[in-house]
């Protein structure tokens, strides 16, 4: 079997990879353990959230490009 180099063997996992260890260990001993890694919670969003999500996804304006100098409600707010 072929031998890693010097500088290959010298080369660390970052520690993010320590954290995550100990969070399964924690998790696996009945924590509540609520991972945030890759900025991917294990949560769902809350239903409500998605449905709005969804809803705005139907409408044909939401995907269009907007007006070169903007939407006009938003720009009589501003």
């Amino acid at each position: 079997m072929p031998r890693s180099s010097r500088r290959i063997a010298a080369v660390r996992f970052p520690g993010i990879h320590r954290v995550m260890e100990e969070m399964r260990a924690l998790a696996a001993s009945g924590a509540d353990v609520i991972s945030l890694a890759q900025a991917v919670p294990d949560l769902s969003p809350p239903s409500p959230l998605i449905e709005r999500a969804a809803a705005a996804l139907r409408r044909p304006e939401t995907h269009l490009y907007t007006p070169d100098p903007g939407l006009p409600a938003l720009r009589e707010g501003i």
